[in-house]
């Protein structure tokens, strides 16, 4: 139900004409488990026996337990189109094509979802491919083009940190309130379907 409540006030505010479709930001952010962390010794697998839903990944140098918040936002409004939520250990990559609606003019992401085929993907919908370019093997480092690139596209893609930092500080969603996938994705829902409700009123304000 939350979902699909979701997904109707985003359906009234594109027929408000609010949702501009220029361009789709694609990111995720980590949310701590509210359930205790079991064990680093016990593997990277450890599951918590009171939230076995929960996972372990690393940031960095940095050891997290618990989900991932994956956005798609219209790059103009800051609205947010899609969303889901998963074990912390799903990689950026796998849920992204979750995360594209199709109408979309463009889609900016880093480099955790650069890939041929999502690239060829983008270009048989008529979306322009403004995913940033990551070294290969056999490739010491990025041409010149490709960093010009990455960073004219990272500077627009990180647009989408003020979402992530609103739900940090302004709503405490540093951890999930409840255990299971279910009843944190319900919490999920609620939470932007609340951001999207406030940052209708700004733009309406701001006309």
């Amino acid at each position: 139900m939350a979902e699909k409540l979701f997904e109707e006030l985003g359906r009234q505010l594109d027929e408000q004409g609010l949702i501009v479709k220029k361009g789709t930001l694609v990111d995720a952010t980590l949310v701590e488990a509210q359930a205790s962390r079991p064990s680093m010794y016990e593997g990277p697998g450890a599951k918590s026996r009171t939230d076995p839903d929960a996972s372990w990944t690393k940031k960095g140098n940095k050891a997290y337990f618990g989900y991932k918040v994956h956005v798609g936002m219209d790059a103009d409004s800051g609205l947010l189109r899609r969303a889901k939520l998963t074990p912390a250990r799903v990689l950026d990559g796998e849920v992204a094509d979750d995360l594209i609606i199709g109408d979309e003019r463009a889609v900016y992401a880093d480099k955790a979802y650069e890939s041929r085929q999502r690239r060829e993907r983008l270009k048989s919908m008529g979306i322009n491919d403004r995913l940033m370019h990551r070294s290969h093997k056999n490739q010491a480092q990025l041409p010149h083009w490709q960093k010009r690139r990455n960073d004219l596209i990272s500077r627009i893609r990180a647009r989408v940190e003020k979402v992530f930092g609103t739900f940090k500080r302004t709503y405490g969603y540093v951890k999930v309130r409840y255990m299971g996938l279910q009843r944190n994705q319900t919490e999920m829902w609620l939470k932007c379907m609340a951001y999207n409700l406030r940052r209708a009123e700004r733009l309406v304000f701001a006309t």
